[in-house]
């Protein structure tokens, strides 16, 4: 066959409306192509504002290279939540009026004389009605009862913290003033001093949280249910203000304890532990977490309502509990003799 024959030939077998259905199937192929088309477009960018003709003002071109991909992700990086530490404001520091419960030693000088041997062994300075039981005053009666008449015993507590020998000492000074009520004349003025706790200037910290939540914090020091109560009503906050829930994280609420129970132990009320040194070098000694703390502090017992509305009224400690980076929380609330100690952190 001739080439020009065959080329002819090839021809002349399709019929005359080939052409026509070629165009038809042509101009379908598109139309199918430009509504995949559309669909891609909205499954890849929901939510974008279409630019002219329907199409995303901005969209990746899938020939970018890796190369263009890092340069376009330097020039607009993706904003990340800080995590470093935030500054720690001033603790809030709640001390009692004078007619709140404050117990202060007498102002007038004394010459006190310490009770003797047979003052009675079931006093006990952490017990305040055995200081003034009928063994007291039987006590008192049999040493001053050759002055005659009755006589006003006044009573007075006052704590004291001393160190000696690497030993740090917690004891409390019971002061008895006895006065002769016919003529209001001082008869005798002495003192019980009763050591209630002593505590090593150098502790041997241990590597972990655990081996140092279970040497410092005393089970039956920690107020569980304020604890649970102030989360509450700092949640409840944060909601008024549109803000998240703050999740309660163990290990935080540990950490939390043992600053309250190391600021109740070593007679302090600072951010600075002269045990740990600052709250986030606590933390990452304890392999713990740590954005920020507040911590308050009160001679007489402290309810949730006037923890949460301490901290909220100090603006610091309120811009803690109100950042909208925060997720979690640990409270830590320990009542020891010398006052209720209260600790907040955050990350």
């Amino acid at each position: 066959m001739e080439p020009n024959e065959g080329k002819w030939s090839v021809k002349e077998r399709n019929p005359k409306g080939f052409k026509r259905k070629n165009i038809l199937l042509f101009l379908w192929i598109v139309f199918i192509s430009l509504s995949l088309t559309g669909c891609f477009w909205i499954v890849e960018a929901p939510g974008e504002e279409p630019g002219e003709n329907g199409a995303p003002s901005e969209q990746k071109s899938e020939d970018e290279t890796e190369e263009e991909a890092e340069d376009s992700t330097a020039e607009n990086p993706v904003e990340e939540s800080p995590s470093e530490p935030i500054e720690i404001d001033p603790p809030v520091e709640t001390r009692p009026d004078p007619e709140n419960r404050e117990l202060k030693i007498p102002a007038e000088p004394l010459e006190l004389t310490p009770v003797d041997e047979n003052f009675p062994a079931g006093a006990d300075v952490l017990k305040e009605s055995t200081l003034t039981s009928e063994d007291v005053i039987g006590y008192f009666e049999e040493k001053y009862g050759h002055y005659g008449g009755s006589f006003v015993i006044q009573v007075s507590v006052a704590p004291d913290t001393y160190e000696r020998e690497g030993t740090l000492y917690h004891q409390k000074e019971v002061f008895y003033t006895l006065t002769r009520k016919e003529d209001d004349r001082v008869i005798g003025k002495e003192v019980f001093r009763q050591v209630y706790r002593e505590v090593s200037l150098n502790p041997p910290i241990m590597d972990t949280l655990d081996g140092e939540y279970s040497r410092v914090v005393e089970n039956d020091r920690i107020l569980r249910e304020i604890e649970e109560r102030v989360v509450g009503k700092l949640n409840d906050a944060r909601g008024e203000q549109g803000l998240s829930a703050l999740g309660t994280a163990s290990d935080l609420t540990r950490l939390a304890r043992i600053k309250s129970m190391d600021m109740g132990l070593y007679n302090y009320f600072n951010h600075e532990s002269p045990t740990y040194g600052s709250p986030f070098d606590m933390a990452r000694n304890l392999g713990v977490a740590l954005r920020s703390e507040n911590i308050q502090w009160a001679t007489w017992e402290l309810s949730a309502e006037e923890i949460h509305t301490n901290f909220m009224n100090s603006p610091g400690h309120r811009d803690n509990r109100m950042t909208e980076g925060f997720t979690e929380v640990g409270v830590g609330i320990i009542r020891l003799e010398n006052g209720y100690y209260v600790t907040e952190l955050f990350r």
